[in-house]
Formats: structure tokens, C-alpha cells, sequence
């Protein structure tokens, strides 16, 4: 500070370390402590993230994957294919089950989606015929000529 003698460079240098101190070193801290928040609040998702990852990639298998990582119900489905996977030992023949169980667990949720969207298609229907008539027994515009 001493090297300073003009007043303009001693205020230079103040606003400086004020700026590097306080507020770069500060938002500095605040960073980290957001990430380390941001991780705590979270740090359930990941852990189980985690464990699916680490459970995918211990139990596939080139040859027999298709079969060793099903969902339970549809397993119980892809059971008979177990079989022509086993004796072939068919890398190819792993991927298609695979994919073809996909493809039936995509087929078993838009069932279940359309099973239970359609008894509500008629209340809806009918909620808005009863917001209509409510509209129009409340509707307290004036009439005018023309």
C-alpha cells in the first residue's frame, strides 16, 4: 500500500481486495455449499441409481441377459423362452427378448392406461354438460337489442 502513492491506485487496490475477498470468496463458499445441498437432498435417487446400475451390469450377461433381467410379471411371461435361449446360446436371440419384452411391457402399461381412462371419459363428459347448465342458469349478462 506503501508503493501507492496516488490516491486513485490506493482505491484501486482497496475495491479490489474488497471485491476479491468478500463477495468472490463468498460466492465461492456458497457454490459449494449448494452443491453439497443439492447432493444431501438427493442423495436417496442416486444411491438407488446407483444400485440399478450396479445390478444391470453384475446380472447381464451376453448370452443369457435377456432372460436373467425381466420385470416379474412379465418373466412369468418370457419363461417359455428361456429354453431355445439357453440352448442356443444366441446373442441375437438375447437382444430379441429383450426387446420383445420391452415391447410387452410398453403394451401391458397402455392397457392399463386405457383401462382405467375409460370410465372416466363419461364423467368428464357429463362434468362439462353440468358446468354448461350451471353457466347458463348463472349467467347474468344483459340482453341487448339486435
Amino acid at each position: 500500500m506503501e508503493n501507492y502513492t496516488n490516491p486513485g491506485g490506493k482505491l484501486f487496490i482497496t475495491i479490489f481486495v474488497y471485491v476479491f475477498y468478500i463477495l468472490l470468496l463468498s460466492f465461492l463458499v456458497a457454490m459449494f455449499i449448494n452443491r453439497y445441498q443439492y447432493v444431501y437432498v438427493n442423495i436417496d435417487a442416486i444411491k438407488r441409481m446407483d444400485i440399478i446400475k450396479l445390478k444391470n451390469s453384475n446380472s447381464y450377461d451376453p448370452i443369457y441377459g435377456g432372460v436373467t433381467i425381466t420385470f416379474f410379471p412379465i418373466s412369468v411371461i418370457v419363461l417359455p423362452f428361456m429354453i431355445p435361449v439357453v440352448a442356443f446360446e444366441s446373442e441375437r436371440l438375447n437382444d430379441f427378448i429383450l426387446k420383445l419384452q420391452y415391447a410387452l411391457m410398453m403394451f401391458v402399461y397402455s392397457l392399463m392406461a386405457m383401462v382405467i381412462a375409460l370410465p372416466v371419459l363419461p364423467l368428464l363428459y357429463i362434468k362439462a354438460i353440468i358446468n354448461a347448465i350451471y353457466i347458463f342458469l348463472n349467467n347474468k349478462r344483459q340482453d341487448y337489442k339486435g
